[in-house]
């Protein structure tokens, strides 16, 4: 339980990164305003999303196809069995950093306690001095970086002020 599994720089080839990389800076990815960066508290914090998979709400990105490959080189570090989520968060530069409140992604609907065996990983797309807290170990965000740890340990992510924006993706696997 709550243990990092892997911090893995230069994690997708060059091409791949730049091409996503372009999605990203152009105007084509719609970006969804979330008041909050929970959905079962308010923390005070803002940030906007774009759901590319959410397989209990039944949604699915067009932009879905050029994302799904990051999965191939997921499983090349870690075996996993399906994918119940993959999640765009774009932090914006507020002119502080601002630590969003600790949280696990997926939580049991009655308990709200984490679901066993999930394994979050949280994709960097920015250098920049924003960062994720995993359980107590904070890491900077690198472009091109993956952080794959288990999915009931409580992480949050922190706002840039050296950069426009921090841009990630935040996938959700079944063990």
């Amino acid at each position: 339980m709550g243990k990092i599994i892997a911090v893995k720089e230069n994690f997708l080839p060059k091409e791949f990164n730049n091409r996503l990389q372009s999605l990203l800076k152009s105007n084509n990815l719609d970006w969804y305003f979330e008041p909050r960066s929970l959905y079962t508290q308010d923390d005070g914090n803002f940030m906007f999303s774009h759901n590319l998979f959410n397989r209990n709400n039944k949604v699915e990105s067009k932009w879905l196809k050029l994302f799904d490959p990051i999965l191939y080189f997921i499983a090349d570090i870690i075996p996993f069995k399906d994918c119940a989520r993959m999640k765009m968060n774009c932090y914006p530069n507020r002119g502080k950093i601002y630590e969003h409140a600790k949280h696990t992604d997926i939580v049991d609907s009655i308990t709200e306690e984490p679901i066993d065996g999930l394994i979050t990983c949280i994709y960097n797309f920015t250098t920049c001095n924003g960062y994720s807290i995993i359980g107590d170990k904070k890491i900077m965000s690198k472009e091109n970086q993956i952080i794959i740890f288990d999915g009931d340990t409580e992480h949050c992510g922190a706002t840039a002020t050296d950069v426009e924006k921090r841009i990630m993706l935040n996938i959700n696997l079944v063990k």
